[in-house]
């Protein structure tokens, strides 16, 4: 079975689609069709053979092979079962201007109808809009599990 020998883990609204779109059609990567697998955070429970089956598609000679789940940043439980489970797998993250990364997030709710017109309500009724945008503690936590080289920040 193939293991993936990357993770982007985020956060959300740093440009993972675009670099998804990328990755999927670059000669030397593999990465599953589903952009957000969330094994290690939501779908731990369903076993690392279900987790692999996502990259059987990979052909042989493929350079990069990873997944791109974009709130693994937010969990120490992901972090630590990618310890685990993946302990030379290289960790991408993409860090974005916070306050343009929360009004990106922020906006993206809006057109889904999830909040009104009013940035402040949104903010008091979603807090993540402004969490996710807080960085450091996160990327300290990843910085603590992995070497430093094998953390790629973006």
């Amino acid at each position: 079975m193939t293991r993936p020998n990357f993770l982007f883990i985020g956060p959300d609204k740093t440009g993972s689609s675009w670099m998804f779109h990328i990755l999927t059609r670059h000669p030397d990567c593999f990465v599953p069709v589903a952009k957000d697998i969330y094994f290690f955070d939501r779908y731990y429970a369903k076993g690392m053979g279900w987790y692999l089956r996502h990259f059987d598609a990979a052909s042989p000679g493929a350079v990069a092979v990873g997944e791109l789940s974009h709130d693994y940043i937010l969990s120490a439980e992901a972090a630590e079962r990618i310890r685990r489970d993946l302990p030379d797998a290289r960790i991408v993250l993409c860090l974005r201007n916070p306050v343009e990364r929360s009004i990106s997030h922020y906006q993206y709710l809006r057109r889904g109808g999830e909040v009104g017109d009013d940035f402040d309500a949104a903010v008091a009724h979603i807090p993540r809009i402004i969490d996710n945008s807080r960085y450091l503690a996160r990327v300290e936590r990843w910085l603590a599990l992995f070497p430093r080289e094998q953390v790629k920040i973006l």
